[in-house]
């Protein structure tokens, strides 16, 4: 990710968020049926404002979150926000500021299709998950049930971005809903089998998908794409993958 998307000229000058969307609170279930100890240390690679990572230290008090991310705009939210975690600007070109097996847990979410290089960004997640620790990446689906009806009709699927200056490039009829809005950075887009084989590729085992639906989902579509998401991972809005390090 060259560019700050996330500036505060840019998407960065949105409110803080505190409410959790939808695919962090699945996460945020099942991190529960996995049963956490009472102690630990979290990862969140992409921590933006520091949202998820204030949720996660309300439900587990005695852990330790460390937040990285590449826009120092979102950094300052979060620093503001959980003044006693830590939170550090990395750039995801290169290793991260941390030594090997150093967490129990890794989450990203909305991160890894802003990257040019995300075979990197898995394996250091690898590296700095302890044996026997627990992966979480969300990521937008290619092969969402409405992105399989755009290509049909030669419009470009949602979430995918041809330009940095204009998000309606690509959208033919449906560039109005673009019109005026910015492109958020989004380099590569993925599909379910895609999204396994690279964790698989970065040495994680047991990936499993769960699907989500976009929160951006307009008006009488939202029902439905909540609907799909939740009985066909396949063809939801957002993947949401859980693995692990081998003990």
């Amino acid at each position: 990710m060259e560019k700050d998307y996330f500036s505060a000229e840019t998407w960065g000058a949105s409110p803080m968020r505190h409410k959790l969307e939808q695919r962090e609170e699945i996460v945020f279930r099942d991190i529960a049926l996995m049963n956490p100890p009472a102690q630990g240390s979290v990862l969140d690679l992409g921590c933006g404002d520091g949202c998820f990572l204030s949720h996660w230290s309300k439900a587990y008090p005695q852990w330790r979150c460390f937040g990285v991310d590449g826009s120092s705009a979102q950094l300052k939210k979060a620093r503001e926000r959980l003044p006693q975690s830590q939170f550090e600007q990395v750039n995801f070109a290169k290793p991260l500021p941390f030594g090997d097996a150093s967490f129990d847990f890794v989450t990203s979410g909305e991160v890894i299709e802003h990257l040019l290089d995300p075979d990197l960004f898995l394996k250091e997640a690898f590296r700095v998950l302890k044996p026997g620790g627990r992966v979480i990446i969300s990521t937008p689906n290619l092969m969402a049930w409405y992105n399989r009806l755009l290509i049909l009709f030669g419009c470009s699927p949602i979430f995918v971005e041809y330009s940095t200056v204009d998000a309606s490039v690509g959208y033919g009829p449906l560039k109005r809903l673009k019109a005026d809005t910015m492109p958020v950075g989004h380099l590569r887009i993925y599909h379910p089998a895609a999204l396994k084989d690279s964790m698989t590729l970065a040495g994680f085992v047991e990936p499993k998908l769960k699907g989500a639906r976009f929160e951006g989902t307009p008006g009488p579509l939202f029902w439905l794409d909540n609907l799909i998401s939740y009985v066909w991972s396949g063809g939801s809005s957002l993947l949401i993958v859980f693995a692990r390090k081998t003990t």
